[in-house]
């Protein structure tokens, strides 16, 4: 969990340093206007991330405990992934992959992640397997990361006109509200930082989105000043 949690950070990073100045993500708690119900705070992306780790380590050692006392084959026990739901696999992009990672490092950190495996392919992506509970809370601590950029963007010294950031359940469709009338050059470049956080979210979830949205709308008037769609990137 700890290797999964060090790339989205790695990731969201690379948006923050590029589209937000110098100010480091939530690092006052200030900026932030999202709506409890869409984004959490600070403080509780930083405890679901704890809890993440704790309960896919828990999870590690309940598996390990259960082979430990008795395989299926001698006493009919069902093995770990069944008993915690059925098995979840999902395949990295190279893009979102650590550099240096290697087979070794995903041997260390499954060990204590509660993956049931974690591959290495040649060409570079990463072939995870896990239980259900463990992928939920993976996904959890995912979305409180993503929150913590969402809110950091908000009035930030790259992005001084966002006044509110908000995006559905499954980050295909981010909404941005800006004090201004018409859209700066970093505002309109901001569009490829809310494509990479949309696909970084997607895959870690396992999904593949066939479009991902961003709206820009002026806060006074609620008028739509620019839309743009990952779908027409290279159109």
């Amino acid at each position: 969990m700890k290797k999964i949690l060090s790339i989205v950070l790695a990731g969201l990073m690379v948006v923050n340093l590029a589209c937000c100045g110098q100010q480091s993500p939530g690092a006052d708690g200030s900026g932030s206007s999202l709506s409890e119900s869409s984004v959490g705070s600070e403080t509780s992306a930083g405890e679901d991330a704890s809890s993440a780790d704790e309960g896919a380590s828990s999870a590690d050692e309940g598996a390990s405990s259960a082979q430990d006392e008795a395989t299926p084959a001698q006493d009919g026990e069902m093995p770990a992934d069944d008993v915690q739901g059925e098995s979840i696999e999902i395949t990295i992009p190279s893009a979102f992959v650590e550099e240096g990672t290697t087979q070794e490092s995903l041997d260390a950190d499954k060990a204590e992640s509660g993956f049931t495996s974690a591959v290495l392919n040649e060409d570079g992506s990463v072939t995870y397997k896990m239980s259900e509970e463990t992928h939920r809370k993976m996904m959890e601590s995912i979305k409180a990361n993503l929150t913590q950029s969402l809110n950091a963007m908000v009035g930030s010294e790259g992005y001084p006109s966002f006044e509110q950031v908000t995006a559905n359940d499954d980050y295909t469709e981010f909404t941005v509200s800006v004090s201004s009338s018409e859209l700066g050059l970093s505002e309109s470049m901001s569009v490829l930082a809310f494509f990479m956080l949309g696909g970084l979210y997607h895959a870690f979830n396992g999904t593949e989105p066939d479009d991902i949205a961003v709206s820009f709308v002026n806060a006074e008037t609620g008028e739509v000043i620019h839309q743009a769609h990952s779908s027409e990137l290279g159109e």
